[in-house]
């Protein structure tokens, strides 16, 4: 499996909640990952093969901020009227 190492301060930063080492072990594991090491400066963690979104500091970030309640619903993102148009004819419709 995986395994990454991270910059403790920056990823507990991104937090509102002010964790403690054993808090942080604790809501790691509760995303499925096995933590491996915590020092003063950085998080060794174990991720599955099949969470590819927390090999990086802002998917995991994203992770606990949900565990926490800190961020809770979906990010919207604007929609905005397409500048381009597809037009599909008649003689292509069973294919598509």
């Amino acid at each position: 499996m995986p395994t990454i190492t991270i910059d403790k301060e920056r990823f507990c930063n991104s937090f509102e909640t002010r964790l403690t080492d054993e808090e942080l072990m604790n809501i790691l594991s509760e995303l499925g990952t096995d933590v491996e090491n915590i020092t003063e400066k950085t998080v060794e963690i174990e991720i599955f093969p099949n969470r590819p979104d927390m090999l990086s500091i802002p998917g995991l970030v994203r992770n606990v901020r949900g565990l926490l309640g800190e961020e809770t619903s979906i990010k919207q993102y604007p929609i905005q009227k397409a500048e381009k148009t597809v037009n599909v004819t008649e003689d292509v419709k069973p294919v598509r």
